[in-house]
C-alpha cells in the first residue's frame, strides 16, 4: 500500500500521484484504491474525473495518519518543494520505506538505494 499523508497544496505534488491513479487502477483490475482526506479544489476536480473513468468503488476516505503510516508498505512524498519533510520523518520513524522527490529536507534523509 502506497500512502500519501499531508495537506493538499500544489507544492505537495498530489497531482503527480493522481496522474498515476487511473492507469494503476486499470492495470490492477480495480484492486488499487485511493484513500483520501478532504479535497482541495484542484485535486477534487481531478478526482472527480478519475472517479468517472475508473469507478467510485476505487475511492475511500479515512483518517488515522499514524496508524496508516505504520501500516503502509511505502510512504509517498512527490513534493515539488519540501522544506523539512516532517511527514517523511514520521514514515521513517514507523519503519516504513519512503518514496520521495529529491527536494528540500528529505534529500539528505533518503538515498536512491534506501
Amino acid at each position: 500500500m502506497f500512502v500519501f499523508l499531508g495537506r493538499l497544496a500544489p507544492q505537495k505534488g498530489v497531482h503527480l500521484l493522481l496522474d498515476c491513479v487511473g492507469p494503476l487502477v486499470r492495470a490492477t483490475a480495480g484492486r488499487a484504491h485511493v484513500l483520501a482526506s478532504p479535497y482541495a479544489r484542484r485535486c477534487a476536480a481531478q478526482m472527480a474525473q478519475l472517479r468517472a473513468s475508473v469507478g467510485a468503488r476505487s475511492f475511500r476516505c479515512g483518517g488515522g495518519g499514524a496508524f496508516v503510516s505504520a501500516a503502509a508498505d511505502f510512504g509517498v512524498m512527490p513534493s515539488l518543494c519540501e522544506p523539512s519533510g516532517l511527514v517523511g520523518e514520521e514514515f521513517l520513524a514507523a519503519g516504513t520505506p519512503l518514496v520521495c522527490a529529491a527536494t528540500g529536507g528529505m534529500r539528505g534523509r533518503v538515498s536512491s538505494s534506501s
